[in-house]
């Protein structure tokens, strides 16, 4: 998908659900926006991976020096109530 058929399909979302009533912006500044962040947040995904020497993809990771290792989240973390609990 293209990033104009992205920017105009969420246009279209913001139109149908009326979402642009809460700060009154057009639509399609919204949808400006809104790539303009995700364009930011991938930019700032490679850097860091960049900078850590690892890349990602979709199921899973490698650093560039080992093998693969899986991006999945641990079942189980310490609690936040208890930032001792192991």
């Amino acid at each position: 998908m293209s990033k104009s058929q992205l920017r105009t399909d969420i246009e279209e979302a913001i139109n149908r659900n009326s979402a642009e009533n809460g700060s009154d912006t057009p639509d399609f500044i919204l949808a400006e926006f809104l790539v303009s962040c995700l364009d930011a947040f991938d930019k700032t995904v490679h850097a860091r991976s960049n900078w850590y020497n690892h890349h990602c993809h979709i199921g899973g990771c490698h650093h560039l020096d080992s093998k693969m290792v899986s991006a999945e989240i641990p079942q189980s973390s310490p609690s936040l109530d208890n930032p001792n609990e192991s």
